[in-house]
């Protein structure tokens, strides 16, 4: 049987058509998979890509995981252009392609539910995405235990996501936001970080212009050699979260 891969960008099929290529005896097992939801995943050697859907879907969850165990990469372009509301990031995601989410313009909702994530260096994952709504909500999960270097990043302020406010369950165990995380989200207005937060790396929230409200619960923090207070006030907290924001904070 045949599988059209016409979701997103013609790119995000190149890996598959060039699977079936080699695959199409009858045979052969083909690499090309199409799971019970859908999803259509290719295995080549050892690693697992993830290509796409099959179907139209408003609200994205990603597998838990390809087959029974294995993690599996999100390939680039993987859902460019996909009409989705909301997206789940599950703990069977370890790496993720350039523009994998970009251009998804009804996206409201984004949930980091994946313990470690790999994210080649400003690659855009969600570039331009949300932008048809009031703008995204970034929700990180309970076992997340950290917000991957460059995950909402873009390169340039015009590659910016819609991204609006940052949020974490209440029992999360996320204690870092890393380098670079929400570089240029020039939309990002609000901010509530956990109590155990320890880690704002270096130019996680440089060039977030438009922050008006962060919500903090340690409010001594150092940053280089200097040190850094925060108090009950959001706006006051916000101004001085982009005064430092070259900078690897550290709570203390």
């Amino acid at each position: 049987s045949s599988i059209e891969i016409t979701l997103g960008s013609s790119q995000n099929g190149s890996i598959a058509l060039y699977a079936k290529s080699l695959h199409s005896s009858n045979t052969e097992t083909s690499i090309i998979e199409v799971t019970s939801d859908n999803y259509i995943f290719a295995k080549i050697k050892s690693k697992v890509y993830l290509l796409g859907i099959a179907e139209d879907c408003h609200n994205l969850v990603l597998p838990e995981y390809y087959s029974t165990s294995s993690r599996y990469l999100v390939y680039e372009y993987a859902f460019y252009s996909y009409d989705a509301v909301s997206l789940t990031i599950t703990k069977g995601v370890f790496e993720i392609g350039k523009y994998a989410f970009a251009n998804m313009p009804n996206l409201e909702n984004i949930y980091l539910d994946s313990k470690d994530i790999v994210v080649s260096i400003e690659n855009g994952i969600f570039a331009k995405s949300g932008y048809s709504g009031d703008g995204i909500i970034v929700t990180v999960g309970a076992e997340t235990e950290y917000v991957p270097s460059y995950m909402f990043a873009s390169s340039s302020v015009e590659d910016s996501p819609n991204i609006k406010a940052l949020r974490f369950e209440e029992d999360t165990v996320c204690n870092a936001i890393c380098v670079k995380a929400f570089y240029h989200c020039v939309s990002l207005e609000s901010i509530e970080l956990p109590m155990n937060m320890e880690f704002i790396e270096k130019d996680a929230f440089s060039g977030c212009t438009s922050l008006i409200e962060l919500t903090v619960n340690t409010l001594r923090w150092r940053a280089g050699s200097s040190l850094v207070t925060f108090s009950n006030d959001k706006a006051s907290n916000a101004e001085k979260l982009l005064e430092n924001s070259s900078k690897e904070l550290v709570a203390i």
